[in-house]
Protein backbone atom coordinates (compact mmCIF):
# COMPACT_ATOMS: atom_id res chain seq x y z
CA UNK A 1 0.00 0.00 0.00
CA UNK A 2 3.15 2.59 0.95
CA UNK A 3 4.70 1.94 -2.53
CA UNK A 4 1.73 2.55 -4.03
CA UNK A 5 1.05 6.22 -2.20
CA UNK A 6 4.70 6.66 -2.89
CA UNK A 7 4.86 5.58 -6.87
CA UNK A 8 1.72 8.02 -7.10
CA UNK A 9 3.80 10.84 -4.98
CA UNK A 10 6.28 10.07 -7.38
CA UNK A 11 4.41 10.36 -10.92
CA UNK A 12 2.47 13.71 -9.30
CA UNK A 13 5.63 15.27 -8.14
CA UNK A 14 7.53 14.12 -12.19
CA UNK A 15 4.23 15.58 -13.59
CA UNK A 16 5.04 18.81 -11.84
CA UNK A 17 8.31 19.31 -12.41
CA UNK A 18 8.04 18.36 -16.53
CA UNK A 19 5.50 20.97 -16.39
CA UNK A 20 7.55 23.65 -14.52
CA UNK A 21 10.57 22.82 -16.83
CA UNK A 22 8.22 23.55 -19.91
CA UNK A 23 6.57 26.56 -18.83
CA UNK A 24 10.05 28.21 -17.58
CA UNK A 25 11.44 27.06 -21.22
CA UNK A 26 8.50 28.83 -22.91
CA UNK A 27 9.04 31.74 -20.45
CA UNK A 28 12.80 32.36 -21.76
CA UNK A 29 12.27 31.99 -25.11
CA UNK A 30 9.80 34.94 -24.56
CA UNK A 31 12.02 37.01 -22.53
CA UNK A 32 14.73 36.62 -25.40
CA UNK A 33 12.93 37.38 -28.07
CA UNK A 34 11.77 40.47 -26.22
CA UNK A 35 15.33 41.13 -25.50
CA UNK A 36 16.62 40.91 -28.82
CA UNK A 37 13.80 43.21 -29.89
CA UNK A 38 14.80 45.97 -27.33
CA UNK A 39 18.07 45.63 -28.32
CA UNK A 40 16.94 46.43 -32.03
CA UNK A 41 14.94 49.43 -31.19
CA UNK A 42 18.00 50.82 -29.46
CA UNK A 43 20.49 50.41 -32.08
CA UNK A 44 17.94 51.47 -34.58
CA UNK A 45 17.42 54.67 -32.15
CA UNK A 46 21.28 55.33 -32.09
CA UNK A 47 21.62 54.80 -35.81
CA UNK A 48 18.57 57.49 -36.41
CA UNK A 49 20.32 60.04 -34.36
CA UNK A 50 23.65 59.23 -36.16
CA UNK A 51 21.38 60.24 -39.53
CA UNK A 52 20.20 63.34 -38.26
CA UNK A 53 23.36 64.06 -37.07
CA UNK A 54 24.51 63.51 -40.73
CA UNK A 55 21.53 65.12 -42.75
CA UNK A 56 20.14 61.75 -43.93
CA UNK A 57 16.10 62.21 -42.80
CA UNK A 58 15.16 59.04 -44.85
CA UNK A 59 17.44 56.66 -43.39
CA UNK A 60 16.56 58.43 -39.47
CA UNK A 61 13.03 57.94 -40.25
CA UNK A 62 13.10 54.36 -41.75
CA UNK A 63 15.02 53.41 -38.54
CA UNK A 64 12.78 55.12 -36.24
CA UNK A 65 9.57 53.34 -37.94
CA UNK A 66 11.36 49.95 -37.59
CA UNK A 67 12.48 50.80 -34.13
CA UNK A 68 8.54 51.85 -33.35
CA UNK A 69 7.86 48.31 -34.92
CA UNK A 70 10.35 46.32 -32.85
CA UNK A 71 9.13 48.41 -29.94
CA UNK A 72 5.69 47.05 -30.53
CA UNK A 73 6.06 43.37 -30.95
CA UNK A 74 8.49 43.00 -27.79
CA UNK A 75 6.38 42.35 -24.85
CA UNK A 76 7.24 46.05 -23.22
CA UNK A 77 4.75 47.58 -21.68
CA UNK A 78 5.97 51.26 -21.36
CA UNK A 79 3.79 52.69 -23.26
CA UNK A 80 5.85 56.18 -23.19
CA UNK A 81 8.83 54.91 -24.89
CA UNK A 82 6.69 53.11 -27.40
CA UNK A 83 4.87 56.95 -27.56
CA UNK A 84 8.38 58.75 -27.69
CA UNK A 85 9.75 56.81 -30.57
CA UNK A 86 6.17 56.76 -32.61
CA UNK A 87 6.31 61.14 -32.03
CA UNK A 88 10.12 61.16 -33.35
CA UNK A 89 9.15 59.17 -36.04
CA UNK A 90 6.18 61.40 -37.07
CA UNK A 91 8.33 64.43 -36.12
CA UNK A 92 11.42 63.33 -38.70
CA UNK A 93 9.16 61.44 -41.49
CA UNK A 94 6.74 64.72 -42.17
CA UNK A 95 9.96 67.21 -42.35
CA UNK A 96 10.73 64.58 -45.43
CA UNK A 97 7.37 64.74 -47.12
CA UNK A 98 7.70 68.58 -46.61
CA UNK A 99 11.04 68.72 -48.91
Amino acid sequence: MKKRILRTVSYFLTIVLVSFIATSAVFYVKLSRSHDKLEDAVRLESEAISAIKEGNLLLACRALVKAQNNLKNADFSSGDTLGLVHSSSIEICSKINKN
